[in-house]
């Protein structure tokens, strides 16, 4: 569910944040933490969070060197999470300078379960003066684990010479390595930057170069079965040359999820020009480091976070770049690269494929990709208010499936707090903002090629290693999203007294960019029938409820922004009921009934002598052909619907039939097309729509997604999306009254800039001011005096109208008359030049 939550530490604690991670419906939270006033100085931190964004258990995981307080052990972490042989069952790794540690635990709690050591740097043979390390964990289809260790030989420069890949397959029990085998990276630059399990075999991902210039910088894919020998590795290159330039470097940064056999990857595509000084390219590589002190009065080097530096040049183009190639990793469908501003390679780069569309990110910034990855449709990010900082996004969030869930995290320098978001691929909460950054992908070439490596069997030697520990829950503040004890303001309530859509309400809403009149979101409404002769008067009336008399008399105008909830019709699931005689079909969805009437009855027999509906409904609908096919649910509007067709070839026509109300079987046509092409599979947008009913001819329709007013309401009200504009009512208070006539002057001017339906004319707020309280003929046809005496007379008409020998005499003397007059004199001060 789509929350932003504040997670609070106590006292002098911290908590540094890596990633989140999610496991069926909960979140955990990787990093480490410091907790001075327990002695515990850094050590492995996991968060548990539920799908409301409530955390339900935080460990810390300890072990003795650490607790001697040398600062060296802040990069003691958890990097990677994965579900075990059982729900039940998580297994953690973590590192520091010198140690790959693996843990088992309970998913209920986090408690420890079991722990091994399985990886120490000083029983590897080093190819240069220093070794440092990086490490990740795995898991193949039969439940085996794999750890990649990354091994970093550097000079005492600090610049990298070699880096190799122990691959170490891991017992899920006993937790200890049986095969090692490990990816040699001599006389090469190669650098794996994104690794995944996918098809049953290890996949990695980076950039890969050779010393002697012998060939470019290009992109690298890996991979390496179940018995950790390489299958495949081959190198994404481009072929082509740009005029003036002479070295290539290509570099794949993450990778997408697969869908419908393809994935996306980004990475950096940058060249350097002829004579231009730079760097050897086994040069450019750099360790991020820096020196503390320690207690013994020594200095002593701290990595605090490898990464590949870039070396700034003068003369550099350099663009960012992302391609689709076929799962099977021989093939580039489409690429394009675009320049952008502050290159550099150390921020964080995320890359999204799934059935709403692509993705890419950088650090903060979230890009919505046009499919023919030509140029991004929007850009957001959820900030920070207090800081106003965007959150970083997480590399993914589904770890064991797919998911149209994103979520980003955001941890203050001073790491007093992190924040965590959750929000579906629209990227909408109360915390996130658009971005005015779209930019312009131009085409690029790309292809893939063959590139061997060479593998050396290894062996890594038995640990044990003692661990404990425990840790008491953080405070949660939840700033937008599933709260579990919501205020009744914040949220819209529907029960038996509601109006979905009443008929005695009449609401108008349109927008402005500001170009021909007001930026903003203008809303109207007026009350209808009964409800017509009631303008309400906010606290104005103090006594108990009578007829429209009433404390606390608002309009209460809410708004939330606009995401899909979305009623899947699908047509390859066998139905909750089929009825053949009358040609119907129900299918319960979250409680809701749709009902499917096949009205040709020559066309529903013809396709019923084919197929068995209850085996094969998609065939079924296929073989039904160009007949007329309705659906409408028995008591639910919807807002908009849209089709999903087998192919985009043939046509559609789409009728959509809307009621004033649900329970209202007036119907009338709001809707009626025909569509061709990518059109079929559109989405519509409509008012109160019951019934939808098409006829396709060349294709058939596989799918029929619906929003309901209902089902977005509900979700709007679990993820706190409603956001309060204002309370409204009559009023009498002159700065309230002029406060809404223009309630920012300045920046969103209303008088002479609000356009009237009359074509060239304008509202005129000035007109209403002078007639709020004078000057005029008689005081009491003032404006302020009109709404002081209507509310006067409303309020004692329907306290005397309790006594039936007056109700003539009120109606008479103060009602009819004086509100008809009342009414038509209020609407029309804004309208008088």
């Amino acid at each position: 569910m789509t929350y932003v939550n504040r997670y609070i530490e106590a006292g002098s604690n911290t908590t540094k944040i890596y990633k989140a991670v999610k496991i069926n419906e909960y979140t955990y939270v990787l990093g480490n933490t410091k907790r001075p006033d327990t002695g515990i100085f850094s050590v492995p931190y996991i968060a548990c969070i539920n799908e409301t964004g409530t955390m339900l258990w935080e460990r810390s995981y300890i072990y003795p060197t650490i607790t001697s307080g040398y600062s060296h052990w802040d990069v003691s972490h958890v990097e990677d999470l994965l579900v075990g042989e059982s729900p039940e069952i998580l297994y953690a790794l973590v590192y520091d300078l010198n140690s790959v540690i693996l843990l088992r635990i309970d998913a209920n709690e986090g408690a420890l379960q079991y722990f091994n050591k399985v990886y120490d740097r000083y029983d590897t043979p080093f190819y240069a003066q220093k070794l440092g390390i990086k490490a990740r964990l795995h898991k193949f289809d039969d439940n085996s684990m794999v750890v990649n260790v990354h091994e970093i030989h550097t000079d005492n420069s600090n610049q990298v010479v070699q880096i190799d890949y122990c691959l170490m397959k891991i017992h899920p029990y006993e937790i200890i390595s049986y095969n090692v085998n490990r990816i040699l990276g001599a006389g090469i630059e190669l650098n794996y930057r994104y690794e995944d399990v996918r098809n049953g075999m290890l996949h990695l991902f980076g950039g890969v170069g050779t010393s002697d210039n012998s060939m470019p910088d290009n992109g690298i894919i890996t991979v390496v079965d179940q018995d950790l020998n390489i299958v495949q590795s081959n190198v994404l290159t481009y072929p082509g040359q740009t005029p003036g330039y002479d070295r290539d470097y290509l570099d794949i940064y993450s990778v997408s999820r697969i869908n419908e056999e393809r994935y996306l990857v980004i990475g950096s595509y940058h060249r350097f020009r002829p004579q231009t000084f730079h760097l050897a390219p086994i040069r450019r590589w750099w360790l991020n480091l820096q020196f503390i002190e320690v207690p013994i009065f020594t200095k002593a080097p701290v990595l605090v976070d490898w990464v590949i530096a870039p070396v700034p040049m003068y003369e550099e183009f350099t663009h960012y770049f992302i391609a689709e190639i076929t799962e099977d990793n021989q093939n580039v469908n489409q690429a394009a690269h675009v320049e952008v501003k502050n290159f550099e390679q150390q921020g964080d780069h995320h890359v999204f494929l799934n059935d709403y569309g692509y993705y890419f990110s950088k650090d903060s910034f979230l890009y919505n990709l046009k499919s023919d990855l030509s140029g991004t449709q929007w850009t957001k990010e959820i900030f920070s208010t207090e800081e106003n900082r965007g959150f970083t996004l997480n590399e993914e969030i589904e770890k064991n499936k797919f998911s149209s869930w994103l979520s980003a995290y955001y941890n203050p320098w001073e790491h007093k707090a992190f924040y965590l978001a959750s929000a579906e691929t629209e990227y909408e909460t109360c915390k996130t903002r658009p971005l005015g950054e779209d930019l312009n992908l131009s085409p690029l070439e790309l292809k893939i090629e063959e590139f061997p490596l060479s593998m050396q069997r290894a062996d890594v030697g038995y640990y044990g290693l003692e661990v404990y520990e425990g840790l008491e829950n953080l405070g949660t503040e939840f700033l937008c999203g599933n709260d579990p004890d919501p205020n009744p303001e914040d949220i819209v309530l529907l029960d038996a007294k509601s109006r979905l859509q009443s008929a005695h309400l009449f609401l108008q809403s349109v927008g402005s960019h500001g170009t021909d009149s007001t930026e903003g979101i203008h809303v109207r409404w007026q009350f209808k029938h009964d409800l017509l002769q009631h303008l309400p008067k906010g606290n104005y009336y103090q006594g108990a409820p009578q007829g429209f008399n009433k404390p606390n008399d608002f309009v209460r105008l809410m708004r939330a922004p606009y995401q899909p909830v979305v009623t899947t019709l699908d047509f390859s699931v066998v139905p909750y009921t089929i009825n053949n005689t009358s040609r119907t079909w129900v299918y319960q969805l979250a409680g809701n009934n749709l009902v499917v009437t096949f009205t040709d009855a020559v066309l529903y027999a013809q396709a019923l002598g084919i197929v068995n509906p209850a085996v094969n409904p998609l065939a079924f609908v296929q073989n039904y052909g160009e007949g007329i096919i309705e659906v409408q649910h028995a008591s639910e509007l919807f807002f908009a619907v849209q089709p999903a067709a087998n192919t985009t070839a043939g046509n559609i026509r789409l009728e959509v039939l809307s009621s004033e109300a649900a329970n209202n079987y007036d119907f009338h046509t709001t809707l009626r097309k025909t569509l061709t092409g990518s059109a079929i599979n559109g989405k519509h947008f409509i008012d109160n729509g019951r019934k939808v009913r098409f006829s396709i001819q060349g294709n058939f329709v596989r799918q029929i997604f619906f929003e309901y007013y209902t089902s977005f309401i509900n979700t709007a009200n679990n993820s706190q999306w409603w956001q309060l504009v204002d309370n409204y009512s009559l009023t009498v208070d002159s700065n309230v009254a002029f406060h809404r006539l223009e309630p920012d002057p300045g920046g969103h001017p209303v008088h002479a800039k609000w356009p009237r339906y009359n074509e060239g004319q304008f509202v005129n707020t000035d007109n209403y001011r002078r007639k709020w309280h004078g000057p005029m003929g008689d005081v009491r046809n003032t404006i302020q005096n009109s709404v002081r005496r209507y509310m006067d007379c409303e309020i004692l008409m329907n306290t005397l109208l309790q006594d039936s020998k007056n109700i003539s005499t009120i109606k008479t003397l103060f009602y009819k008359s004086f509100f008809k007059y009342f009414y038509r004199k209020f609407i029309s001060n804004l309208n008088k030049k």
